[in-house]
């Protein structure tokens, strides 16, 4: 997706982009605690920085680039959003930028969580229907839940090969939507 971003005026993948970022940054910045429309006023800043400055995005081959990129975008709304509105969320914006900005701090290594967690639920709505109950059930409390295979198998009455096998599928049908999605035409 950033490539065809990045490749120009591209309204699909724009549409596709905001479909899955908004309200990610959206529910992120509510869950700390930040007034609804502070937070929407942050989303939408965050979101047109992205528009503005997604040529400049450059992929350094790690993993999680583009959601640091992401963060970094976030960290520096929050500032500009206190500094513009002298700070009047009731919430210390700059205390919670630089906590976002700090690698060893639980709201960094939370956002990135989240954003993982949030990407993987979205990108599972996409290939529900490519499986059974039992096997996006068995998925989503092993991936999302972090259950273990053996007490999912007890909970749903299947084996635990099952659910190991199973969870596998999930992953393989979830990458290859991820790369129709996130990987340049």
């Amino acid at each position: 997706m950033v490539h065809r971003l990045q490749a120009g005026n591209q309204t699909r993948s724009w549409h596709q982009f905001f479909e899955f970022y908004e309200p990610f940054i959206q529910r992120w910045l509510t869950h700390q605690r930040l007034p609804e429309s502070d937070a929407e006023d942050i989303r939408q800043e965050v979101m047109c920085t992205v528009l503005h400055e997604i040529s400049n995005f450059r992929h350094n081959g790690s993993v999680g680039a583009f959601r640091c990129w992401l963060r970094m975008i976030t960290v520096n709304q929050l500032r500009r959003y206190r500094r513009r509105r002298r700070d009047q969320s009731g919430v210390d914006l700059e205390w919670l930028a630089a906590s976002l900005a700090s690698s060893d701090h639980e709201i960094h290594r939370q956002f990135d969580i989240e954003h993982d967690r949030y990407l993987l639920t979205r990108l599972l709505e996409f290939v529900v229907t490519d499986f059974s109950s039992s096997t996006i059930d068995a998925f989503r409390m092993t991936a999302l839940e972090g259950r273990s295979p053996a007490d999912v198998a007890d909970r749903l009455g299947i084996t635990k090969a099952a659910v190991i096998a199973g969870r596998s599928r999930v992953l393989c049908r979830l990458r290859e939507s991820a790369a129709t999605l996130f990987v340049e035409d």
